[in-house]
């Protein structure tokens, strides 16, 4: 099997697919890259989307109108596995059914007495459900040449199997065909075959022919009859068949859904914690933004404190700066008053030979001088230390 990109029956999809073809005596095989080599009948060759390259070699590029083909050959690795279907333009697998000598047989052998021409044509549609094959499977019963009144149908119908859905199918076609003219295969064996509800006429007639014994079987209707009822014997295990198949399906896909259902309530627990932990995580981070904002408030209080702080420093800065300019001007007055000083020691020592009136010169000089820089204990030991060497 290719696993190409699955699609559902008669759905189109934008894909696009380049396959690599190799002539082969009237055959085309297709290898996709990695995958096995299949088989395809000359008359894909046919297509308008084939374009050659030489050397025997074909480029197949899928489009829209033939994607049907390659949703059948999703499912159909080798179509050697149906010698008696063909590829269609469709995309689906066309046969006549003749090959069954089941219910196509049977149908199309009672048809050719009455009258029909050619026999019904059958097409498949292979595809998958939940992991199961499906065939989809199209009956078209043509228009009786000569009565204007048995008009063409077509009915649909699905199956697992291609050959067992044929049979089935076709089984279907002989009860609408039946249905459809009951009053005309009264007389042939027709009359004996099936149709769809027991609450009809022509069914309730037959069960009271079978109850009295009356039912009376000509050499042409008995050996359809025992030929319908074994086909429908057939039917019943291919349908028995199928519904074992859908049944252990159906147990794994419960198994799937139960392994699934147990993985999702993990995941809904591990959710929950995750959850949980985004909700405390949540909360934390509102805790950091309220402290973030706390800070903040911090931040331009004391931002403002620095900025009070800083007018205060300049002011303090201005008050020193007069300080030392003070401070300047007093050492100023100091280094003058020392001048002074040095003068007046050098009048005190001329003072101390010096006559009385040089003397009450130099007190007068001396009581001239700041008080701030000259206290009068000062001027009082200089008047006692002259006094003392006179």
């Amino acid at each position: 099997m290719w696993p190409l990109p699955h699609m559902s029956c008669g759905q189109v999809a934008p894909l696009s697919l380049t396959l690599r073809v190799e002539v082969d005596s009237g055959m085309a095989s297709f290898p996709l890259v990695g995958q096995p080599t299949g088989r395809l009948r000359s008359d894909l060759l046919s297509s308008p989307h084939l374009h050659g390259f030489g050397c025997g070699f074909l480029c197949i590029r899928l489009t829209d109108s033939i994607l049907r083909k390659a949703e059948t050959l999703q499912l159909v690795a080798d179509l050697d596995d149906f010698p008696h279907a063909e590829l269609g333009e469709d995309g689906a697998l066309h046969t006549d059914g003749l090959y069954h000598a089941g219910f196509p047989s049977l149908f199309w052998a009672e048809l050719q007495r009455l009258g029909y021409p050619d026999p019904p044509r059958y097409r498949g549609q292979p595809s998958q459900v939940y992991g199961l094959p499906r065939f989809s499977m199209w009956v078209d019963v043509p228009s009786h040449p000569q009565r204007p009144a048995w008009s063409h149908f077509s009915l649909r119908g699905f199956g697992q199997d291609f050959d067992e859905t044929l049979n089935s199918v076709a089984l279907q076609a002989m009860v609408r065909f039946c249905e459809m003219h009951i009053a005309d295969l009264g007389n042939t064996s027709l009359s004996l075959f099936p149709v769809s509800t027991t609450g009809h006429p022509q069914y309730r007639r037959r069960l009271r022919q079978v109850d009295s014994g009356n039912l009376v079987l000509t050499p042409t209707q008995l050996p359809s009859t025992a030929r319908h009822l074994s086909e429908l014997y057939r039917v019943l295990v291919a349908s028995d068949r199928s519904g074992g198949r859908t049944l252990s399906r159906v147990e794994e896909l419960s198994e799937t859904v139960d392994a699934r259902n147990d993985r999702i309530a993990q995941l809904e627990h591990a959710l929950a914690v995750t959850t949980a932990q985004r909700d405390h995580c949540a909360a934390q981070l509102d805790q950091c933004v309220a402290q973030r904002d706390q800070c903040a408030a911090q931040r331009d209080q004391l931002a403002g404190q620095l900025t009070a702080r800083g007018h205060e420093i300049s002011e303090l800065v201005g008050e020193l700066a007069a300080s030392l300019n003070h401070a300047g001007q007093l050492e100023q007055q100091l280094q003058v008053a020392q001048h002074q000083i040095v003068g007046l020691q050098e009048q005190v020592v001329a003072a101390v030979v010096a006559p009385p009136a040089e003397e009450e010169a130099l007190e007068e000089a001396v009581s001239e001088m700041s008080v701030e820089l000259f206290p009068s204990e000062i001027l009082d030991t200089a008047s006692h230390r002259g006094r003392r060497y006179r």
